[in-house]
């Protein structure tokens, strides 16, 4: 699947179907399903229900719900899941393609540890000051020329003055902890490791300009693996 240069598909864990090859499994959902019902809600004329735990599954994946699906090159506003949210979108600059480049990353975080790189949300609402602390932890500082594009940068780095040796440290009211991708990352070891911690720095760049594409990506050592 290649993302075009002036389409935008919002890439995240939940716009992504699984494939099911052994039917089996579903009527095992159903059997469940028929013993212990899913909780569920009224509203309005709907019913709700809360989302059964599906199994692994062998399938291909498919990519789905395009509502917030984009035709052109630069767009502005909000996209995306608070918790996959590019940074040029939290602070409010034009964005293209190339958040489907950091959403992916992140999604293939998810699915491959079983957790979220950044975590940093209040009551389902993204904290931009944690989200900013989280992600400067793990990735250090934007470079000066993207931190000049949003004046807002100046509320959480500082100016990069060499004579008082800053160099856009962290000034936020927010504490960083010692956190890294390479903390994180509890699956992987020795040269595998090393590869896909290449792969997440490449697409959680800062600049989106310096991601990679998505033909680009097809030849990535850690995606490819014995193919590469």
């Amino acid at each position: 699947m290649l993302l075009k240069a002036n389409r935008i598909i919002d890439i995240h864990p939940n716009n992504i179907l699984a494939g099911v090859e052994d039917v089996s499994v579903l009527t095992i959902l159903e059997r469940d399903e028929l013993s212990s019902p899913s909780p569920r809600k009224q509203d309005g004329d709907r019913i709700i229900y809360l989302s059964r735990p599906m199994f692994l599954t062998d399938g291909e994946p498919l990519l789905s719900d395009l509502g917030e699906a984009r035709l052109g090159q630069s767009h502005k506003g909000t996209i995306m899941p608070s918790l996959y949210r590019a940074p040029e979108v939290i602070l409010g600059l034009d964005w293209n393609n190339k958040v489907d480049i950091w959403g992916f990353g992140q999604t293939i975080w998810t699915i491959f540890q079983g957790s979220h790189v950044f975590r940093s949300e209040n009551m389902g609402e993204l904290d931009k000051m944690q989200r900013f602390a989280e992600m400067t932890s793990c990735l250090g500082s934007p470079p000066q020329e993207f931190r000049n594009r949003s004046p807002e940068c100046a509320d959480y780095w500082d100016e990069n003055v060499p004579s008082l040796c800053t160099t856009g440290n962290w000034r936020g009211s927010v504490s960083i902890h010692g956190q890294s991708l390479e903390l994180r990352e509890k699956q992987l070891d020795g040269e595998e490791k090393e590869q896909f911690l290449r792969l997440m720095r490449k697409m959680l760049a800062w600049p989106p300009e310096e991601r990679p594409s998505a033909e680009e990506l097809l030849y990535d050592e850690w995606i490819r693996g014995n193919d590469y």
